[in-house]
């Protein structure tokens, strides 16, 4: 940090910034004299200062944030302003104050980004805790398909089309928003979303309403606290749109083709990839090549003809994901 300045008169100042490590400073009285207290350092930057009274501002606003290193420390010496404005510019010291300035800014700025991306990072966490506290197997669905959704998010991101749509920020929404998709299921009764068997008509019908309620979910939330951030308008997204089939035939809107917004279709294919791949009491486990076989005529149709290219792309990826995060037997 800026550790000390002393100033006892107002006469033009020549400062020289000198980095951590040492505590020195200067004192300057009315008559010139000067008292220099100081251990081996030496001047780093030289530099005009004949406005101090912004500068003392300015290095007190910088140290009133804490940080784990000293920034500087500045020495001031009595000069003339004759002598000095011949040899310093004054553009210098304004060029000292601005980044001063904007290196506090930045801190600020950058500790409540963290603190943000932690409080976001725990609401999610705690969203996920009611769609897999039910079964081992649902909460390693979850982390199955947000690793699929990323891996195709990304493979997706080489197509020219989508460079300036898919971004870093993108791609870590979609990551860490796939795990809400089922959010609406704590809606569902129990005896339809655990049925062991397969649903009839009309039980599809009331499973159907989970993609209806996890919507309206995170919609409230938005709505109730004015959220502007884009990872929860990825969620909501995902929630709603991820059983809409790229030829219109999905539900609940029935949307077709880019009306579906692109990180639904994106976690469309890896959400059925991994239903198709996973084992179910009414079904064996598929093998990758089969599930391919079966999403491969789906393009134009269930799938984005775009997100079925880039998945085809990605067998070694989605192989080891499956792998890494199956369901081992206790």
């Amino acid at each position: 940090m800026i550790r000390k300045i002393l100033l006892q008169n107002r006469s033009f100042f020549l400062g020289s910034f000198y980095f951590p490590g040492q505590n020195e400073y200067t004192t300057v009285n009315q008559d010139g004299g000067t008292k220099l207290v100081r251990n081996s350092c030496s001047p780093a930057w030289p530099l005009s200062i004949h406005f101090f009274p912004t500068l003392i501002i300015i290095c007190r606003f910088c140290a009133s944030f804490p940080a784990s290193k000293p920034m500087a420390i500045v020495i001031l010496q009595q000069a003339t302003l004759e002598t000095r404005c011949k040899t310093y510019s004054t553009t210098l010291i304004l060029l000292a104050m601005f980044l001063c300035l904007i290196g506090g800014i930045s801190y600020i700025n950058l500790s409540r980004l963290q603190e943000k991306n932690r409080a976001q990072r725990a609401l999610i966490a705690s969203l996920v805790e009611l769609t897999d506290w039910r079964d081992q197997e649902t909460g390693q669905h979850l982390m199955r398909t947000k690793h699929y959704s990323k891996a195709l998010a990304k493979q997706l991101r080489k197509n020219p089309k989508y460079r300036k749509e898919i971004t870093t920020k993108f791609i870590k929404d979609v990551f860490d928003t796939a795990p809400l998709h089922d959010i609406g299921k704590v809606g569902i009764k129990d005896p339809i979303l655990l049925k062991p068997g397969k649903l009839t008509n009309e039980e599809f019908e009331e499973m159907k309403k989970h993609v209806l309620i996890g919507r309206q979910v995170i919609q409230d939330a938005i709505d109730k606290f004015d959220i502007q951030e884009s990872f929860m308008m990825t969620a909501r997204n995902i929630a709603a749109f991820h059983h809409e089939r790229y030829d219109g035939s999905g539900y609940l809107e029935a949307l077709k083709g880019p009306a579906i917004p692109l990180e639904a279709r994106i976690f469309a294919l890896a959400d059925v990839y991994d239903a198709l791949r996973s084992k179910r009491p009414y079904k064996n486990e598929m093998p990758h090549s089969q599930v391919v076989e079966m999403i491969q005529p789906e393009s134009g149709k269930h799938f984005d003809p775009d997100v079925v290219e880039a998945f085809l792309k990605l067998g070694d990826k989605f192989i080891e994901i499956s792998e890494v995060y199956r369901v081992r037997p206790s």
